[in-house]
C-alpha cells in the first residue's frame, strides 16, 4: 500500500477522462528526451536546471532513435540528424552526403515515414521522397538515380511491386522496372548491367531460381545466371566481375562450398575460391583485396575466427586479421574497418583490434559509410548510454547527463530536494557503499552520501519537503530508535528527527502540506489522537488531528493540495455522499466533496500541483497515446494540453518552473524494460 509506484504500475495503465468543457486537443512536443535501460521510478527537479532521477536503471543517455551518424575523424556522434522511431535494418549512402534508411519504423523526425526514408546531407528529412512500402525492406542498392529495394512489401512508390522494385532516388516513385514477384529477398547488388538478388526463395518472376537470381538492369528480364545454391544466400558483394555470396548453403553451382563462394558474375560458374565457414554467414563487404564476412561461424577453413573474418580475395585463406565478438554488420571506409553488433560499433585496426568504440550496449544491425560519415542503425533507443546505478541527474538546459552519479544496492523510488541535499527513499540498504536502510541523503552536487541515516524499520511511502521540514510516510514503526508509527518529520537541513509524532495505527502512503496542515492518506483508522478513516489533516506544530474528517469509501493512494482544495486519488468509489471513482476533490475547510468530477477509469499516480495546474497521469480515448493531463486551477477544467509520452505507462511525474517531467516505462528498443524521460513545456 505504501509504495505508490508499485500500486500505480499495477493499475494505472488505462485511463479515460470524460469531462465537460474539454478544449480541442493539441500536441505538445518535448524539449528534451533521455532513455534509461530500466524503470525510472522517481523524478525531482533541483536547482541549476538539474533533474534528479531514481529507479532500477543502470545506464542512461540522450534519446537518439535507432539511427545515428558518426564522424569517425572526430570520433563523435553528429547531432541534429532526424530521429528514427523504430528498428533500422539496412542503410546505404546517397552519394551526396546523405543516406537512405529502411526498417520497421513509422516516423522519422516526427514525420510519418513507413519503412523507408531519405536523410539529406543537411541533416533534414527529404520531405518530397516517400515511397511508402507496405512491408519492411531488407536490402537496398543504389545505382545512379535509381534505388533498388528488396523486402517483404507488395506495394512501393505508388505501384504494385512484390518483393523487388526500383525507386527513383529523387522523387520516390516506382520506376517502370518490374521484374515480377520475388519472395522476401535479403541481399541486393547492382553490377555489370545486372541486379543480383539473394534470399531463401525457390522461384522468381514465375521461373525456377533457388536463393540467387539476376535481372537485367534495363529491362527487368530474368538473366540466365543460375548458380542453384541448395540453401539460403544471405549476403552478396561484388568486385572485378566476381560475385561473392554468403549464407547457409553447402553446395552452389554444382560444387561443394560451405557457406561462402565466389561466382563468375556473368555465367554463375563457381571459382576456386573456397574459404569454408563452419556456420551461417550473414553479411559481406569488400575492401582492399579482402572480403570481410560476419555470421555465426567459429572457424574459416581450419582457423578459428569467431563471428568475423577477413578473407583474401585471391587465395580464399583467412588473413591474420581477426575480431572475435558478436558482429552483425561490417563496413569499410577509406581503408578503415567498422564492425557493429550487440555492443555498439567499433573502429578496428589492421589486425582487427578495437581502436575506438561507440554506443556500448547498443544493438547495431546496419552500417553505411559515405561522404566521410558512417551511418549506424539498429534496434536501440539511445546510442550512447552512460553508467548510472539507480541514480542520475540530467541537465535540462542542454540535454546532457550530469556528472552526479551516486550508487545504491537497490532502487530508490522516492526523491525530494532540499537545498544542497537530495533525500532518497526506496528498497536500498546502502548508498555509495554506506549503510542507509530505506532512507538516505545525498549531496546534490557531488552525489556523496550524507551521514544522515534515520534507521527506519520499514519501507517509506512518500517524502515531502515543506519549508525546513522533511516529512516521511510509510509502513515503519520506529525511526532512530524512537516510536514513529507511519509518519515522521525531520529538519530538512540537518536531518535531525523532530518531535512531531501523529502516531498512526496503520501505514501512511501519501502526504500533502499547505497552510499549517499536513494532509495524509493511508490504511489507518486512528491518527493524531483521533479516529480518522484513511484520511486526515494534521497540525504542522504538534501533529494533532484537526476537525477535518471526510468520509471516503475505498483505499486512497495519492494527495495534492491547492488553495482550498485537496485532490485525492486511489482505489476509491465515494467521497462523502458523492460517487467519485479513482480521482476526486475535497474542500480543505469543510471536508465535503467538491463538484469536480473528472470520471477517471483507473488509479492515478500522485497528482502534482505546479504553476497553476493539477497534473495527473491519464489516458484519453480520443487522445491516445496521451497519458498525462493538465487541469487548470482553481476551476479544474481539463486543458487541451496533450504531451506525447509514447507507449508504455507513466512511472514518474514531476513539474516545476513551467516544465512537466515524465518517465514512461516501455518494453522493447533493445531493452527488456526501459524508460523514456521527457521534459514538456506546460500549458
Amino acid at each position: 500500500m505504501f509504495r505508490l509506484g508499485v500500486v500505480c504500475r499495477i493499475v494505472a495503465t488505462m485511463f479515460a477522462f470524460a469531462g465537460a468543457g474539454v478544449d480541442p486537443a493539441f500536441a505538445v512536443d518535448p524539449t528534451a528526451a533521455w532513455v534509461a535501460d530500466d524503470e525510472v521510478l522517481a523524478l525531482a527537479p533541483g536547482s541549476g536546471g538539474l533533474l534528479y532521477l531514481g529507479g532500477w536503471f543502470e545506464r542512461i543517455g540522450p534519446r537518439t532513435g535507432s539511427g545515428i551518424v558518426l564522424d569517425p575523424a572526430l570520433g563523435a556522434v553528429e547531432p541534429g540528424w532526424p530521429e528514427v522511431d523504430g528498428e533500422i535494418s539496412t542503410a546505404v549512402p546517397d552519394g551526396s552526403g546523405g543516406f537512405f534508411v529502411a526498417g520497421a519504423f513509422e516516423h522519422v523526425g516526427g514525420v510519418p515515414r513507413a519503412h523507408l526514408a531519405h536523410l539529406l546531407a543537411d541533416r533534414t528529412l527529404d520531405a518530397a521522397w516517400d515511397p511508402r512500402p507496405d512491408g519492411t525492406p531488407a536490402a537496398m542498392a543504389l545505382d545512379g538515380p535509381t534505388l533498388y529495394v528488396g523486402g517483404s512489401f507488395t506495394r512501393i512508390g505508388g505501384l504494385p511491386r512484390e518483393g523487388l522494385a526500383a525507386v527513383d532516388a529523387r522523387s520516390g516513385a516506382a520506376t517502370g522496372w518490374d521484374p515480377g514477384p520475388v519472395s522476401s529477398p535479403t541481399a541486393l547488388v547492382v553490377a555489370g548491367g545486372s541486379v543480383y538478388v539473394a534470399g531463401a526463395f525457390s522461384s522468381v518472376a514465375g521461373a525456377l531460381r533457388r536463393c540467387l537470381a539476376a535481372f537485367d538492369v534495363a529491362t527487368g528480364a530474368l538473366t540466365p545466371f543460375d548458380p542453384e545454391p541448395n540453401d539460403a544466400v544471405n549476403a552478396l558483394a561484388f568486385s572485378g566481375g566476381v560475385l561473392y555470396a554468403g549464407g547457409t548453403f553447402d553446395t552452389i553451382g554444382g560444387h561443394s562450398r560451405s557457406r561462402l563462394a565466389a561466382l563468375d558474375a556473368v555465367t554463375g560458374a563457381v571459382t576456386d575460391w573456397n574459404p569454408s565457414a563452419d556456420d551461417t554467414v550473414t553479411a559481406l563487404t569488400l575492401g582492399g583485396g579482402t572480403v570481410y564476412a560476419v555470421g555465426d561461424f567459429t572457424h574459416i577453413g581450419l582457423q578459428a575466427r569467431l563471428h568475423a573474418a577477413a578473407i583474401d580475395t585471391l587465395t580464399g585463406a583467412p588473413t591474420p586479421w581477426r575480431h572475435d565478438g558478436s558482429v552483425s554488420a561490417v563496413s569499410v571506409a577509406d581503408g578503415t574497418v567498422f564492425a557493429g553488433g550487440t555492443d555498439g560499433v567499433a573502429q578496428l585496426d589492421g589486425f582487427g583490434a578495437v581502436v575506438r568504440r561507440w554506443g556500448a550496449g547498443a544493438q547495431v544491425k546496419a552500417l553505411a559509410a559515405g561522404g566521410g560519415k558512417l551511418y549506424v542503425g539498429g534496434s536501440f533507443e539511445a546510442f550512447e548510454l552512460q553508467p548510472r546505478r539507480h541514480f542520475a541527474a540530467v541537465d535540462t538546459a542542454n540535454g546532457t547527463l550530469a556528472a552526479w552519479a551516486p550508487t545504491s544496492d537497490r532502487a530508490p523510488y522516492l526523491l525530494a530536494v532540499s537545498g544542497s541535499t537530495v533525500y532518497a527513499g526506496g528498497y536500498f540498504t546502502t548508498l555509495d557503499g554506506h549503510r542507509h536502510r530505506y532512507l538516505g541523503g545525498l549531496d546534490a552536487t557531488t552525489g556523496a552520501s550524507r551521514a544522515w541515516d534515520p534507521g527506519i524499520d520499514g519501507e517509506p511511502g512518500e517524502l515531502v519537503v515543506h519549508g525546513r521540514t522533511l516529512y516521511a510516510s510509510g509502513g515503519f514503526e520506529r525511526v532512530e530508535g524512537h516510536v514513529r508509527s507511519g509518519l515522521a518529520a525531520f529538519d530538512a537541513g540537518s536531518g535531525a528527527l523532530l518531535p512531531w509524532n501523529p502516531h498512526a495505527n496503520g501505514g501512511v502512503g501519501a502526504i500533502a502540506v499547505q497552510g499549517g496542515r499536513v494532509y495524509v492518506a493511508g490504511g489507518f483508522s486512528r491518527i493524531g489522537g483521533k479516529k480518522r478513516h484513511r484520511l486526515a489533516a494534521l497540525t504542522v506544530s504538534r501533529g494533532r488531528a484537526t476537525r477535518w474528517a471526510p468520509r471516503i469509501t475505498g483505499d486512497p493512494y495519492s494527495l495534492a493540495v491547492s488553495g482550498s482544495t485537496v485532490y485525492l486519488g486511489g482505489d476509491i468509489t465515494r467521497i462523502g455522499d458523492r460517487r467519485r471513482r479513482w480521482l476526486g476533490a475535497i474542500d480543505a475547510r469543510t471536508g465535503r466533496p467538491t463538484a469536480w468530477h473528472p470520471r477517471v477509469d483507473a488509479n492515478v499516480l500522485r497528482p502534482v500541483v505546479a504553476d497553476g495546474f493539477l497534473y495527473a497521469d491519464a489516458r484519453f480515448p480520443r487522445r491516445e497515446p496521451v497519458q498525462v493531463a493538465a487541469f487548470a486551477l482553481p476551476s479544474g477544467r481539463l486543458t487541451a494540453w496533450q504531451p506525447e509520452t509514447g507507449l508504455g505507462y507513466v512511472s514518474a511525474l514531476a513539474a516545476s518552473g513551467g516544465v512537466v517531467y515524465t518517465a514512461t516505462t516501455f518494453e522493447g528498443g533493445g531493452f527488456d524494460r526501459g524508460s523514456h524521460i521527457f521534459a514538456f513545456p506546460g500549458p
